[in-house]
């Protein structure tokens, strides 16, 4: 996947350095890759992407995509940044495969319960 990505980078290099040598014979360059998959169009963000960041980002507040990292707290022998983000809340721990079926067995007792009450109105 790297080498396909490097290629593409490679390729898109090389036809802006054809696309300025046509076009300084006053011609127009046609391009091998189509518009919507060369580098500069989807490697760069979209407006839409980079808009949230660019508010966040003359406020400095911290939000749940966002983080704020102090110089002081960056370990000076890795630089390590590690991508998890103390913003995000803690997801809720999941059922163990005991206690759903514990609560099956109610739902279906609780059931059972109402459908012969049906019945016996019937």
């Amino acid at each position: 996947m790297t080498s396909w990505i490097l290629f593409l980078r490679y390729l898109d290099e090389l036809e802006q350095i054809k696309t300025d040598e046509v076009e300084l014979r006053g011609e127009e360059y046609q391009y091998i890759i189509d518009e919507k998959y060369r580098w500069p169009i989807w490697t760069m963000p979209k407006d839409a992407d980079m808009e949230e960041f660019v508010k966040l980002q003359s406020s400095k507040v911290e939000t749940e995509r966002s983080r704020n990292i102090r110089i002081a707290d960056i370990n000076e022998d890795t630089y390590n940044l590690s991508v998890k983000n103390p913003n995000i809340p803690e997801e809720a721990p999941l059922r163990t495969p005991q206690q759903i079926l514990s609560e099956m067995e109610t739902l279906d007792t609780e059931t059972n319960e109402i459908l012969n009450s049906i019945k016996g109105l019937l």
